[in-house]
């Protein structure tokens, strides 16, 4: 099966790496279940690389002010959920030697609700 195609349990091989990323919810909107929830970055999937539950895995978005349809950057952390099987992302399209602190404050409008550990490599 094609690397790209794998499913990817571990995704810290993928920090470093730059990827491309598909924004179905852009900076500004609600979430879909929540509406209470505003999404204050950009926030997507990586096409053909799957999660564990077969969709394409998550990523935040940081970088861009404005919404946007899509972008590539570095993958420059992964937020594991300790209390949830649905890992995400962190692609930065700007700096990429951003803080664990710093990555947690970016995504901590949602992440909060979860157990989470950020790691950047």
């Amino acid at each position: 099966m094609p690397e790209q195609l794998k499913e990817l349990k571990d995704y810290t091989d993928l920090i470093g790496r730059r990827l491309h990323v598909v924004i179905d919810r852009p900076m500004g909107t609600a979430h879909p279940r929540f509406p209470q929830t505003t999404y204050p970055l950009n926030y997507g999937f990586v096409p053909e690389i799957f999660a564990g539950d077969g969709c394409e895995v998550d990523a935040y978005i940081v970088g861009p002010t404005t919404p946007v349809e899509a972008c590539t950057g570095k993958c420059v952390a992964v937020v594991e959920r300790l209390d949830d099987d649905e890992n995400k992302l962190i692609v930065s399209t700007g700096p990429t030697e951003l803080a664990a602190d710093k990555l947690y404050g970016f995504v901590q409008f949602q992440e909060d609700y979860f157990d989470t550990c950020i790691h950047t490599s």
